[in-house]
């Protein structure tokens, strides 16, 4: 299978891939981050966008998951903190990861564990 030098081939049967992007971006809350998002997808069209500070509650992360030709994953950084009553304050913290479908095969994910654990 021939590679155009525009696009990248990630399946099983062609490993020689031409370019690998990854772009790592800070959202400063997943609302105001979402055009940055859109925005890196159009010009740089990455393999990989690593997110940080998306400020989701466990309940809302399926938000992150609002790209139909990427898959993500990752945990909020408040879910243990509900556990033990009221949240004060503002949400923090949470990183996630965005992949293409098409690199999904070539991908080994980890488990992920609370810190300490």
């Amino acid at each position: 299978m021939a590679v155009n030098s525009d696009s990248v081939s990630c399946d099983n049967s062609d490993l020689a891939v031409q370019r690998f992007v990854v772009v790592s971006y800070n959202l400063h809350g997943f609302n105001q981050g979402y055009a940055g998002i859109r925005d890196l997808k159009g010009t740089l069209s990455p393999e990989v966008i690593m997110v940080r500070e998306h400020w989701s509650y466990p309940g809302n992360l399926s938000k992150l998951d609002n790209f139909d030709e990427y898959v993500s994953f990752g945990p909020s950084a408040v879910g243990d903190e509900l556990g033990y009553g009221p949240f004060y304050g503002r949400p923090h913290g949470g990183t996630a990861m965005y992949e293409t479908r098409t690199c999904l095969p070539l991908v080994e994910h980890l488990l992920l564990l609370p810190f300490g654990e």
